[in-house]
């Protein structure tokens, strides 16, 4: 968030922190996918029960529509 306000501030005064700022949140998002598939990677067992309550779940919510 600190580095998304610097490059708020200052964009207006030099037009290369704009180009700086979206090349570090690309860098960012890019490392930040990466970190997640490596930390968090589990196979999920839902024994075939996901698609029930996702389907219970919209058709309630369509319901409710």
């Amino acid at each position: 968030m600190t580095v998304f306000a610097i490059a708020l501030v200052f964009s207006s005064t030099v037009p290369l922190v704009t180009f700086a700022a979206a090349i570090f949140f690309g860098l960012r998002h890019y490392v930040d996918c990466l970190q997640l598939l490596t930390y968090f990677r589990k196979e999920i067992d839902s024994s075939g029960k996901l698609i029930s309550i996702v389907t219970n779940t919209a058709l309630l919510f369509v319901i409710m529509y």
